[in-house]
């Protein structure tokens, strides 16, 4: 099952879609139904291969992915505005998606097409190695990030488990705890493993939406270059700006209400 919860609010005027980071799942989004009013209806993407999906195959190519996300939505349509919001990797799907299917608003949070430093293991600092890209390269290049980008297209030797740990936990996760048990890390590594590979996959062909956009982003955070956010001025024909909030890569979890609050005026004043 992809959606949760699998059923939109027939109250709601409006259906809002939210999409998690690499690694993740919609429990980073546990708040945020209790968060927004109830004329918009709020439904988590759940990617399989974790959680109640973990018994089901990771994908690791984005254009794969984009499909069956786009058949589910597609199959969700029932003429009420849509509005299509991710953080990270989720940004990247969310963006992606709103090209096939016509969404109302697309929100986007820790990431661009243009300027976004995938996430470098600094290796070297350990191990005196060279770093590799956590993400893989977007549309950034080694020069952008000082790191080699992994993936289909890469030369690099893909980052073994420990790199991939480092990786995540020098963002400021929030997964720290969980990481230190090695149960759940043995589950949680191939999860970033995999979505690793989806993001490394993807190659930036500058198109443009059709649909206003509005960009969320931490003061902080490592990945993202001060430019990039405002490079999504020429990917829609209404760019309405950037909202920074303080904090890194992970700022989201620390601001979910205010992001939420100022999400939901924005879907009032263009999702139509």
């Amino acid at each position: 099952m992809w959606l949760r919860p699998a059923e939109a609010s027939p109250e709601a005027a409006v259906r809002l879609f939210l999409l998690h980071y690499a690694g993740g799942g919609i429990a980073m989004y546990s708040r945020w139904p209790s968060l927004v009013p109830g004329d918009i209806s709020c439904q988590r993407v759940q990617l399989p291969g974790r959680h109640d999906r973990h018994h089901e195959p990771l994908f690791t190519e984005l254009d794969p992915l984009l499909d069956e996300l786009r058949a589910v939505l597609e199959a969700e349509e029932d003429g009420r505005p849509t509005v299509l919001f991710g953080h990270s990797m989720g940004a990247l799907l969310a963006y992606r998606l709103g090209l096939a299917v016509k969404p109302a608003l697309v929100g986007v949070s820790g990431w661009a097409p243009v300027g976004f430093r995938g996430p470098s293991i600094q290796a070297a600092t350990a191990s005196g190695s060279a770093p590799v890209g956590l993400h893989g390269p977007g549309t950034h290049t080694a020069a952008d990030s000082g790191s080699a980008p992994v993936g289909p297209h890469s030369t690099q030797p893909v980052p073994d488990d420990e790199q991939i740990v480092e990786g995540v936990l020098a963002l400021g996760s929030a997964m720290p705890s969980l990481l230190a048990d090695e149960e759940l890390r043995e589950l949680m590594v191939p999860v970033m493993r995999a979505d690793m590979s989806v993001c490394a996959s993807y190659r930036d062909d500058g198109a443009a939406l059709d649909c206003p956009l509005v960009a969320y982003a931490g003061t902080d955070d490592p990945l993202v270059q001060p430019e990039a956010m405002a490079s999504w001025s020429s990917r829609t024909p209404l760019f309405l700006g950037t909202r920074q909030f303080p904090g890194g890569h992970f700022f989201i979890h620390d601001h979910a209400p205010a992001i939420a609050a100022d999400l939901t005026q924005v879907i009032r004043q263009h999702a139509h």
